[in-house]
């Protein structure tokens, strides 16, 4: 029972370092490819996103308007712009945000 438990262990090792050394080799080919150096749609629209909500980060905390809801309305609107649900819960947006922050060149006192 021992001899076959421990056959067993080996060939299941054998065969996920295989499963690995495949995986790795494909990451590697489609790495290289010409097709991977284009961005996506997907990330294209991902961009578009975060620079709209980054830009008008910094257009809000540089005006008169100090309304949170005007803001988290607008953030909205922009969300739904690009189909991103649930905003709010997105990372994207936040990482967006905070650029929008860094942008606005705000002193320590304003932020």
């Amino acid at each position: 029972m021992i001899r076959f438990l421990l056959s067993f262990a080996l060939l299941t090792a054998a065969l996920l370092s295989a499963a690995c050394s495949i995986s790795e080799s494909s990451k590697s080919s489609s790495a290289s490819s010409p097709s991977s150096s284009v961005p996506a749609a997907k990330d294209k629209k991902k961009a578009g996103y975060e620079n709209d909500i980054r830009d008008y980060t910094a257009e809000f905390v540089k005006s008169s308007d100090t309304n949170p809801e005007t803001f988290r309305a607008r953030l909205g609107k922009i969300a739904a712009k690009y189909g991103v649900t649930q905003w709010d819960q997105d990372k994207s947006t936040y990482v967006a945000v905070g650029k929008g922050l860094r942008k606005a060149s705000l002193g320590k006192s304003q932020l």
